[in-house]
């Protein structure tokens, strides 16, 4: 058998492919905050011992259960992390806002029945009733 010293190899051209268009991942709400840490690695001899640390690193941090629970986040999802938290902000503010109203609402509600109510016993008991 004869070996081939050649490699045949086709390349593909980069340009020539065709990659598929990324589209930007859903923000998901989330509850919690990121928090920004910095490490000290307890070597004697490293810079960390007499500076902040190494780092940043980033965290997020949320409770569950009354629990408190510290999830790493890498550093090129820190802001993909921080849109979902603040969309979780903004609809928690949505929320109070429309419980605010409804509560407003019914409130109005009831001091018009008390109102009415009064009005109706003024009216039976000027009509002997």
């Amino acid at each position: 058998m004869k070996k081939d010293t050649v490699s045949h190899r086709v390349r593909s051209d980069a340009s020539q492919q065709i990659k598929p268009e990324r589209k930007p991942p859903k923000i998901s709400p989330l509850p919690g905050y990121i928090e920004e840490r910095y490490v000290k690695c307890g070597r004697s001899n490293c810079h960390c011992n007499t500076g902040k640390g190494h780092g940043p690193y980033h965290y997020r941090v949320y409770r569950r259960r009354n629990r408190k629970f510290k999830e790493y986040i890498k550093k090129e999802d820190v802001s993909y992390f921080s849109a979902c938290i603040n969309e979780r902000r903004r609809q928690a503010e949505e929320t109070a806002k429309a419980n605010r109203d409804t509560r407003l609402y019914w409130q109005s509600v009831r001091e018009r029945l008390r109102e009415i109510d009064k009005h109706m016993k003024e009216i039976s008991g000027f009509m002997g009733i």
